[in-house]
């Protein structure tokens, strides 16, 4: 006896099988013929697409990220001999307890003892003198300066004529 449970999935299978290899036409039978359309694709002029395909580049604008990144290096280079200058000041409060004591030979004891709030405070200016900064300094500038003539040549033109 043959279970017909088992059976349609296998004639469902053979139904789509000869049903898509028979000839399939959509809305109707007609074809059409494509010499008979006049079909023009319509690009804007070449100097137009190459400013527009560096535009969105992000490769560009990387470089030019680069490049800012590089100048503000060779300018901070430049002023870095200003961190060995500077003012400082501070200020410091509270209670100080002075205990003094004076002995001499053959006399009593002299002591005494205070207790006061204050505020002592400071200002100044100060400059350093570091030994490796004065040796390196050429060598610093000169290096940011190649750095950024190195980020400048690797620049791809803006505009292509």
């Amino acid at each position: 006896m043959i279970n017909s449970n088992k059976l349609r999935p296998t004639v469902f299978s053979l139904l789509i099988l000869f049903i898509g290899l028979s000839d399939a036409i959509g809305q109707s039978s007609e074809t059409m013929d494509m010499q008979s359309y006049d079909f023009e694709i319509v690009l804007p002029p070449l100097s137009v697409l190459i400013d527009s395909a560096i535009h969105y580049n992000p490769m560009v604008k990387f470089r030019e990220h680069e490049i800012n990144a590089k100048v503000s290096n060779m300018q901070s280079q430049k002023y870095y001999w200003i961190r060995n200058l500077g003012v400082q000041a501070d200020m410091r409060y509270g209670t100080y307890d002075i205990f003094t004591s004076n002995v001499t030979d053959g006399q009593n004891p002299y002591m005494y003892a205070t207790r006061s709030n204050q505020l002592n405070y400071g200002v100044g200016a100060f400059i350093k003198f570091p030994f490796y900064d004065f040796v390196n300094r050429k060598n610093q500038i000169k290096q940011a300066a190649a750095e950024l003539s190195q980020a400048t040549s690797r620049q791809m033109p803006s505009v292509v004529s």
